[in-house]
């Protein structure tokens, strides 16, 4: 019986001993998601988000919004977002099927941020980013308007509210 109670003892002390520690499972699980400037290529493949992205991009019915294809070839678009993020799970493969639809042919930039909304070097310094994710649209090299995390109102009409005010 006293054996028991020591192995019951030293479980339950060695279980209060590493309350503090690292798991390496955790840091594991942390490293999954992409970081640092990305192509929608490495974003639709990754392994976790390729999940939600299939799903809200198939499932997402755009409305008829009006999205004049040609002013918003006017614009380059950046997106900053977090892999492990709902709002930017749910929310950026939906504006990417509003920018399939349209017919917007221009590269977009994008950049993955860590849990902190931190990425390397100084890809989002100057960039404000609270919250993600977050969707700069750009006339001329100037920032002319951005949504960020989710829409006013909805992605289409938030878009198009930036793009026909420029």
């Amino acid at each position: 019986m006293k054996a028991v109670y020591a192995v019951v003892f030293m479980v339950f002390f060695s279980g209060i001993s590493l309350l503090g520690q690292e798991h390496p499972e955790n840091e594991a699980q942390d490293k999954t998601h992409l970081v640092g400037d990305i192509t929608r290529l490495q974003l639709e493949a990754d392994e976790l988000f390729c999940l939600y992205h299939k799903k809200q991009y198939k499932n997402y019915t755009p409305e008829s919004a009006k999205l004049d294809p040609g002013k918003l070839a006017d614009f380059d678009i950046k997106v900053v977002l977090g892999t492990w993020c709902h709002d930017s799970q749910v929310q950026v493969p939906r504006f990417l099927k509003i920018m399939d639809e349209t017919g917007y042919k221009k590269e977009m930039s994008f950049i993955a941020v860590d849990t902190d909304k931190n990425a390397p070097g100084n890809l989002i310094d100057n960039l404000d980013i609270i919250r993600v994710p977050t969707f700069i649209f750009y006339k001329d090299d100037l920032e002319a308007g951005r949504i960020i995390e989710s829409p006013e109102e909805t992605l289409e009409r938030d878009i198009a509210a930036i793009v026909n005010q420029n």
